[in-house]
């Protein structure tokens, strides 16, 4: 969605803006024209600062009593709101937002919307009902120029030789610019990572980036792929490992290069792991997440593509994911009164091997949800989640074993707290134990006591998980006030489909006693001089939330959480 500002002129005593929709796939076309001025404007802008977006939006100019209909000012504030506008366009919790849709035409803004999904094919509200899914689409955007150009000059520094850049790995939103690196005759992959600006540590702390360094190289946590170096300059982390032939298990499951695209190399369905590999990894990360736990860590990074088999030798990257704020699930202290995210992964992990493939998005979503999230924040009741497991889990293909199945029902169980040493004690996993096996594959019981690490290594933790807490409940705020918007959308949709028609819009944020036009789109196809016959009731019910409000519907027949959150909180005066 593309959004104009221009032609400012004096209406009613005050300046008003002209604010153009243009169409995504159309750029001459546009959806609507609405007129505002900008004390309406202005309170959309203290909505959109009380939740708190990431990146900031620009500040709108301020009020100005004595020359507001000075031309160079107009302009000046029409270039500035132009740039506001544009800025929550480009956010995805907010381009959704009831209020901003509201005051820049809700039809034309809806449309628009529409028309992005058929051309993304993605939507910003695809999951409204999931509070994670704020989470996940918080990732600042990966600048691939940017980070080219930090790699080469981080390279300069080092005796390592830059052999090509690699396409993003990783199956959803790149987090991480790749590179394959040369020293000798070994090759390495250099991921630079930015840590999150509100979520991660500070790296330009030089105590901090100690501690983290010393995590990653030298600590004792089991079953973990350390990395053979770690280096920063205050912006981006740049970690290096070896090469791993054959690539992360999710790889293997695909038969695919390491070095291949992501959207080439996991299309279609992969080949499932055998019944006893799968027990196998599955019990190297239950005991990864046991000691993770006993130092008073998580394990927010497992996943498929994050799991590598080294020599026979299962192992874990993604620890620096934590402590850089851009793993897809929130750190978490060990301590919870429901089933441990780290659990639920494991289950993922579990029936992504059997499948051969990557989960669904959504599906990822439905199985990590619990009962009530360890972040205390997301709640969903006991039977709609037995329901909603019950469901995911006779979707299942039948070539799942049904001893796995067993498993993925103890594990996803919202009945009870489900203890990591239940599943290690689980049939699926029991009846794979030998002497053997643990002299095999280097697993010893000393893997599974409590490791102890530094007291500033597990407060580094302590802070990160605090950091989470906070992003999630800000993500509530998202969530709930989505959820209120919904229903005041279905609220009016069924005001209108039961008779209510609606004429000139009236402003909710100004004097009632002054109108605003909105101009749909066939509207402005008439002003273009197109012969286009707008239907009669498109003339009668102008979309936007201010003609709905300002109709024949009165106050007291409006929802509660209308008058009390929906709205903004608080008028600006009409003299700004």
């Amino acid at each position: 969605m593309d959004i104009v500002v221009c032609d400012p002129r004096w209406q009613h005593g005050h300046v008003e803006y002209k604010i153009c929709i243009r169409s995504v796939t159309d750029n001459d076309k546009y959806l609507s024209i609405t007129y505002r001025r900008f004390s309406e404007i202005y309170l959309v802008f203290k909505r959109m600062l009380e939740l708190n977006p990431y990146p900031p939006l620009p500040p709108l100019p301020p009020k100005k009593l004595f020359g507001a209909t000075d031309p160079v000012f107009v302009e000046r504030r029409r270039r500035e709101l132009e740039a506001f506008f544009k800025a929550i366009c480009e956010n995805k919790s907010l381009v959704s937002d009831i209020a901003f849709l509201s005051i820049v035409g809700f039809s034309g803004a809806k449309a628009a919307l529409d028309q992005k999904y058929e051309k993304d094919h993605s939507t910003t509200t695809e999951n409204i009902g999931c509070l994670f899914a704020w989470i996940l689409s918080d990732l600042p955007t990966l600048d691939r120029e940017k980070y080219l150009l930090a790699t080469r000059h981080f390279l300069r520094s080092t005796s390592y030789i830059l052999i090509r850049v690699l396409p993003s790995i990783s199956f959803g939103t790149p987090r991480r610019f790749y590179a394959l690196i040369k020293k000798g005759d070994n090759e390495y992959i250099l991921s630079v990572v930015a840590a999150h600006p509100e979520r991660g540590l500070n790296m330009k702390e030089n105590k901090n980036f100690v501690s983290f360094c010393g995590l990653l190289l030298h600590s004792p946590l089991p079953f973990v792929f350390r990395p053979v170096e770690v280096h920063t300059d205050g912006v981006c982390a740049y970690v290096i490992r070896k090469v791993v032939k054959g690539g992360s298990l999710r790889d293997r499951a695909y038969n695919a290069n390491w070095s291949t695209d992501s959207e080439k190399k996991f299309r279609g369905k992969g080949k499932a792991f055998s019944n006893n590999y799968i027990a196998r990894v599955v019990e190297i990360a239950l005991l990864m997440v046991k000691s993770f736990h006993s130092s008073q860590l998580s394990c927010p990074f497992l996943h498929f593509g994050n799991c590598f088999d080294v020599s026979g030798k299962i192992l874990f990257s993604g620890l620096e994911d934590i402590f850089l704020g851009i793993t897809r699930y929130p750190a978490v202290l060990p301590t919870t009164e429901h089933t441990h995210i780290d659990v639920l992964l494991v289950g993922v992990l579990t029936l992504e091997m059997a499948l051969g493939s990557p989960l669904a998005h959504m599906k990822e979503i439905g199985f990590t949800t619990a009962y009530k999230d360890p972040t205390e924040v997301l709640e969903m009741d006991i039977d709609s989640r037995l329901k909603l497991i019950k469901g995911l889990l006779e979707a299942l293909p039948s070539s799942v074993p049904r001893n796995l199945v067993s498993f993925l029902k103890a594990t996803f169980d919202p009945t009870c707290k489900v203890e990591i040493d239940s599943l290690l004690h689980h049939p699926f996993i029991t009846k794979r134990h030998s002497k053997k096996h643990w002299m095999l594959f280097g697993i010893t019981e000393e893997a599974t006591l409590p490791i102890q690490l530094k007291q500033k290594e597990v407060l580094l933790f302590c802070d990160i998980a605090n950091n989470w807490r906070k992003a999630v409940r800000t993500a509530s705020t998202h969530f709930g006030y989505d959820k209120q918007s919904l229903a005041l959308v279905q609220e009016m949709r069924t005001k209108k489909g039961n008779g209510h028609q609606f004429s000139e819009s009236r402003s909710y944020f100004s004097d009632g006693n002054i109108f605003r036009r909105t101009t749909n789109s066939e509207e402005v196809s008439v002003e273009k001089g197109k012969a286009i016959k707008a239907p009669k009731e498109s003339s009668q019910s102008t979309c936007g939330l201010f003609s709905l409000l300002g109709g024949e519907t009165q106050p007291s027949e409006l929802p509660e959480y209308l008058h009390s959150k929906a709205l903004p909180p608080e008028r600006v005066s009409s003299s700004i």
